[in-house]
């Protein structure tokens, strides 16, 4: 049994290359998703502090100030990420 899967291929590839290929796309599918929501929800955090007052600003243990969230404005492979990955 374990011969024959060894011998077996799927378009002229092995079948243990294409189960790891799959598996490695899947999971970079869903981490990149997932890395997109993070910064996406950090930025709708920022945003939402900034509206209502609140400071934006946290001090770390040195005493330096450094703006909470993300400032930069959406970018395309966030969206990208989000609409490939059904998890997110």
């Amino acid at each position: 049994m374990a011969v024959q899967l060894r011998r077996m291929t799927v378009l002229g590839f092995p079948i243990q290359f294409l189960a790891v290929a799959v598996v490695s796309a899947a999971l970079f599918v869903y981490l990149s998703g997932w890395a997109a929501l993070a910064r996406v929800e950090a930025r709708s955090d920022s945003y939402h502090a900034a509206a209502f007052g609140e400071p934006a600003l946290s001090s770390r243990p040195g005493g330096d100030s450094v703006v909470s969230g993300i400032d930069a404005e959406e970018q395309p492979w966030e969206r990208v990420a989000l609409f490939v990955c059904p998890l997110h």
